[in-house]
């Protein structure tokens, strides 16, 4: 979820390192908000790849010097174990 109702998520896209390591990903978005499921494919070994799992594309305004804060809500995870939630930033600077 990225915060401030003129920027809006229109893409969500798995990395191609995320595909290729056997997973399937559903996302969608809407307005300032993207969902997402990562599940294992019955075949696949090993955990998720490291570094980036998603490219997002956003769309904002003619807004300039602006900070779109984001969260990351971990909803639930099978099974059952410790995940890092995290927040960051979309800063947009002055041209």
């Amino acid at each position: 979820m990225v915060g401030g109702a003129n920027l809006k998520i229109t893409a969500l896209n798995p990395t191609p390192e995320l595909l290729a390591s056997g997973y399937n990903v559903l996302s969608n978005t809407k307005d300032n908000q993207a969902n997402f499921s990562i599940e294992r494919n019955a075949g696949a070994a090993g955990g998720l790849p490291a570094g980036p799992l998603f490219s997002a594309v956003v769309q904002l305004d003619s807004a300039k010097q602006v900070v779109y804060p984001i969260s990351v809500n971990i909803l639930r995870i099978n099974p059952n174990q410790p995940v890092c939630m995290g927040n960051n930033a979309v800063i947009v600077p002055a041209p």
